[in-house]
């Protein structure tokens, strides 16, 4: 009996298979985008006709952290980029990214083959995370490439020089990332020659060498900076007449370091001024902050600013929207935030997409005035258990420490989560705490996951 079944399960299963591979071939292509290439590729076996399909991908993602673990990981993942280059027909390439981050990122490097292999198949998103030979300059190629839409440079420590001529006329959206920018390399006129150019995105880049970024382009609507060092030193001019979003988060001291045309959309976040703020849609307006903290969660170190986290409790069911994302870069994580009940609570909502995460810093902000709506309300935290969250963590440091029920519930959560947690400390506020000797009491009761946490104040 259980013979038959299985010979009728794997009747049914070929008869499906069958069914497939009679789609038309735009069908079966199409089926495949919405696989990661590794799974994508293992369709080849099914049948000649999927072969065939798999050699005329239209996306070609090779992400490193979503390749299987296996000896010599390393080795197998670029012979896997190799594999797959080499079979791909003459096709259009709409979608290329490469994403090599791992630890040890300075000996992973990008090819330029690679880059070259992209822009002779007209891709239209290039992707490149990860590094290049300091003695390797990205291919001229890619500069003149007419089919490109969209362009994402991640290169980390990258000294980015712009060619003198380059031709890029259908450019849409250009994101730079980890990279040193400066002011011989990164020429006041490039963006104004940069004709469809509609979203500018600066992140973590090295911009000390600049007193003014001048940013200079007709069709420019978006334009989102955030996490670079040098900001705090660099004022910001930007001259697009049809500028319709300006998101900053950085360490900019003077509100008149800014200038940008009146009507923009504006969102300012830092901890030296007042958070300025335009907005027009709160949903159009979260979206553009949640896109931001995926940006920021690509980087090993985050310190995360409490605008930003203001800014993203005001986003409508955040778990949800931050489900199918997982942060594996993330290992150290400095979160600055008010001990309000939406606060805390938007904050582990992110940590908990950090399953790699072993450090984490959280200072209590307490601005000269502020006042707290219901901070002692019960928090409501979830632990996604899918992702491994608090898994890998072993330090953390609370600063400011006041003591109020969402400060404890937040603590307590911590405590009962983090099986590996070697040590929690706190830098008390005394003037917010009416019995200390209670307190440590209470704290060093709550149920703890970690048999070896040690539990300090100062």
């Amino acid at each position: 009996m259980a013979g038959h079944y299985d010979a009728s399960n794997k009747k049914l299963t070929m008869e499906s298979a069958d069914n497939l591979s009679r789609l038309p071939e735009e069908i079966r292509r199409h089926i495949l985008t919405f696989l990661p290439t590794i799974d994508a590729t293992r369709t080849s076996i099914l049948s000649r006709t999927w072969r065939t399909t798999c050699y005329s991908l239209q996306n070609l993602c090779f992400d490193y952290n979503q390749f299987p673990e296996m000896e010599r990981k390393r080795d197998n993942f670029v012979n896997f980029i190799n594999q797959v280059l080499a079979l791909h027909d003459e096709s259009d390439i709409h979608v290329f990214e490469f994403c090599l981050s791992t630890s040890n990122h300075y000996n992973f490097l990008i090819k330029n083959d690679w880059i070259v292999f992209a822009v002779l198949h007209n891709v239209k998103k290039l992707v490149l995370y990860g590094s290049i030979d300091e003695v390797q300059k990205l291919p001229d190629c890619l500069f003149a490439c007419k089919s490109l839409v969209k362009l994402e440079l991640a290169l980390v420590n990258d000294v980015l020089v712009w060619p003198k001529t380059f031709e890029l006329p259908n450019l849409r959206k250009l994101s730079l990332k980890f990279l040193v920018l400066s002011e011989q390399g990164l020429r006041q006129e490039l963006f104004s020659s940069l004709p469809a150019l509609e979203k500018l995105s600066i992140f973590f880049c090295n911009i000390n060498s600049f007193k003014v970024l001048s940013v200079s382009a007709a069709r420019l609507k978006t334009f989102i900076m955030c996490s670079c060092p040098g900001m705090d030193g660099c004022s910001i001019s930007i001259q697009a007449p049809n500028l319709m979003q300006f998101i900053y988060a950085g360490g900019v001291r003077r509100c008149y370091d800014f200038n940008i045309p009146p009507h923009t959309l504006k969102f300012v976040a830092n901890a030296e001024v007042p958070c300025i703020m335009k907005i027009r849609s709160i949903d159009e307006f979260s979206q553009s902050v949640i896109k931001i903290t995926r940006e920021l969660f690509k980087a090993t170190r985050v310190e995360f600013n409490h605008r930003l986290i203001q800014a993203l409790s005001m986003a409508r069911d955040l778990r949800r929207r931050f489900a199918s994302n997982i942060f594996y870069n993330t290992k150290s994580l400095t979160i600055n935030l008010w001990p309000k009940k939406d606060y805390i609570e938007t904050a582990m909502v992110v940590v908990c997409r950090c399953p790699n995460l072993s450090v984490l810093r959280l200072n209590i902000v307490r601005s000269e005035g502020q006042i707290l709506v219901n901070p002692d309300l019960e928090l409501n935290l979830v632990n996604d258990d899918a992702v491994g969250a608090f898994h890998k963590l072993i330090y953390v440091m609370i600063e400011n420490f006041g003591g109020n029920e969402s400060e404890l519930g937040l603590v307590k959560y911590l405590l009962a989560n983090a099986h590996s947690l070697f040590r929690m400390r706190f830098v008390m506020d005394m003037s917010r705490i009416k019995n200390e000797l209670k307190l440590k009491s209470k704290i060093r009761e709550f149920e703890k996951a970690s048999p070896f946490v040690v539990v300090r104040f100062e």
